[in-house]
């Protein structure tokens, strides 16, 4: 019997168990091992031997260290500025993580350990669309794009913004 996500009851005997459950005559184990990196979206290589990933239904961006898979929360969902539904990541020509929160129609600019946030575009799209991808030119200009999940007919946007917050999206 399937419990859940990942894991089902099995007849005592084989397998690594997760735990929690209670059957008599049986035991739980996954079926695959659980993932620190849930509910994915928007990636980007820091140059560094890093990852900084996304996680849209936590409202969670992490760095992942690909040399020891060691995962550092840069935001999560608790946080007093929490960024809500983040989709994409890009990292800028000055150092810091662009990050698209997709409910807020916001584009985030924060520092690579998190602890420094600000919004520097909002209210992206007409009402009805969410922020998605985001990515900086050759030059550096900063471009994110919006959808709309509601009306197939909304052809989505692309703004500019700006990456210091000071002049608004066009």
């Amino acid at each position: 019997a399937v419990l859940g996500l990942g894991s089902c009851l099995v007849a005592p005997g084989a397998g690594a168990e997760p735990g929690g459950v209670d059957a008599p005559g049986y035991r739980t184990r996954y079926l695959v091992e659980p993932n620190p990196l849930q509910q994915t979206d928007g990636m980007a290589l820091d140059g560094h031997g890093g990852l900084f990933v996304t996680q849209a239904l936590s409202n969670r961006v992490v760095r992942l260290d690909l040399t020891t898979l060691a995962i550092t929360r840069l935001a999560d969902e608790p946080d007093a500025d929490a960024v809500h539904v983040p989709d994409d990541v890009t990292l800028g020509p000055d150092g810091h993580l662009y990050v698209t929160a997709m409910l807020d129609r916001a584009v985030v600019r924060m520092t690579t350990d998190g602890k420094e946030r600000k919004v520097v575009g909002a209210n992206l799209g007409d009402g009805s669309a969410l922020t998605n991808g985001i990515a900086f030119n050759a030059q550096g200009r900063l471009f994110a794009t919006d959808l709309s999940f509601a009306d197939p007919s909304h052809p989505g946007g692309l703004w500019e913004v700006d990456p210091a917050g000071v002049r608004p999206p066009v």
